[in-house]
């Protein structure tokens, strides 16, 4: 049977200039064609079997006229090849697509490689100043007791020569109240021998009067030598 052109039912020869659908093989006049997909009112689908058409149709060659035969295996061979060109291209699309997506991933990862190296390297970074800062502080501080030591060293004669002389000036002290007390009592016992001796030679009408007067006398300067005595030990402690 001839070929047709299903928009007009004219027929399609080797005068004709003809056009295929991509996604379907369907062939049409190329004028006819054109005409179907440029109107806005339906869209651009396959006028024999309604298959979108994506892409624009195919121009078509035919060769010298044959029999029908031939008319229709160069029909079949023309559709075969339109499809195969359709799955190419939807196959080199998504390759195309993949590789985009692949091309992505890889300079993701790119990047996140060089944020890690930067991040170790502060990393390292502030661990070699975190040991420099201990070991300045542990050498700072070194230094600061040799220094104590040494002020120790110098200071420890002194404080010690101090505490020496203090020591020296209280015991000086002390032995100088003592010795006025010895030296007060020596002198109670000279004049209470030099009484006693009075009231022996004494009459004895003057003897209870003598002995009443030296008694008096006696707690007096007892009295008044104790007085004496506590004072000075007071101002040994002041000027201590």
């Amino acid at each position: 049977a001839p070929i047709t052109c299903l928009i007009c039912q004219g027929g399609l020869n080797g005068d004709s200039i003809c056009s295929a659908m991509p996604a379907c093989g369907h062939v049409f006049h190329r004028t006819c064609l054109a005409a179907w997909l440029s109107c806005r009112a339906r869209p651009a689908i396959c006028p024999a079997c309604r298959t979108p058409a994506p892409s624009p149709p195919l121009r078509l060659y035919f060769s010298a006229a044959g029999d029908d035969e031939q008319s229709d295996g160069g029909e079949d061979e023309t559709a075969e090849r339109s499809a195969r060109e359709q799955r190419d291209r939807r196959a080199s699309e998504q390759l195309t697509r993949a590789l985009g997506a692949l091309r992505t991933e890889e300079a993701g990862r790119r990047l996140l490689e060089r944020q890690l190296a930067s991040t170790r390297r502060r990393l390292a970074q502030a661990e070699a100043d975190l040991a420099l800062a201990d070991q300045r502080a542990e050498a700072k501080v070194a230094g600061r007791i040799r220094e104590l030591e040494s002020l120790l060293e110098v200071l420890q004669p002194a404080a010690t020569t101090a505490a020496t002389a203090a020591i020296s000036d209280e015991s000086h002290a002390v032995g100088s109240v003592q010795q006025a007390q010895q030296e007060q009592l020596g002198r109670l016992a000279k004049e209470l021998v030099v009484r006693t001796l009075s009231y022996t030679s004494a009459p004895p009408h003057q003897s209870g009067r003598r002995l009443a007067q030296q008694q008096q006398r006696s707690r007096l300067a007892i009295h008044r030598d104790r007085r004496f005595g506590s004072r000075g030990r007071g101002e040994s402690a002041d000027e201590h």
